[in-house]
């Protein structure tokens, strides 16, 4: 159950910034969805049996979604500026 949970915030907080994109209605805040998410992610458990049983692959998991969802945040809170990677 919160895997499914875990992975409709991940999906629906990715088509918030998506939809805004296309449309060209984009701002910096909605990535605030988005990395909030990654830190969800965290204490679920993997789908895959074998990140679940091996401390170094959880370890690095759980690392890389530390580091995704800071970086969506500082995306959203603004201090990673936007305009490095070519977006308004």
């Amino acid at each position: 159950m919160i895997i499914f949970v875990s992975v409709l915030l991940f999906g629906s907080s990715c088509l918030l910034p998506g939809i805004a994109l296309l449309t060209g209605k984009f701002d910096h805040w909605m990535l605030l969805p988005l990395g909030v998410s990654f830190f969800v992610m965290v204490p679920v458990p993997c789908y895959f049996d074998a990140v679940n049983v091996t401390p170094a692959i959880q370890w690095g998991r759980n690392l890389m979604f530390l580091v995704l969802g800071l970086f969506f945040l500082g995306l959203a809170l603004g201090v990673i500026p936007l305009s490095s990677f070519g977006l308004p």
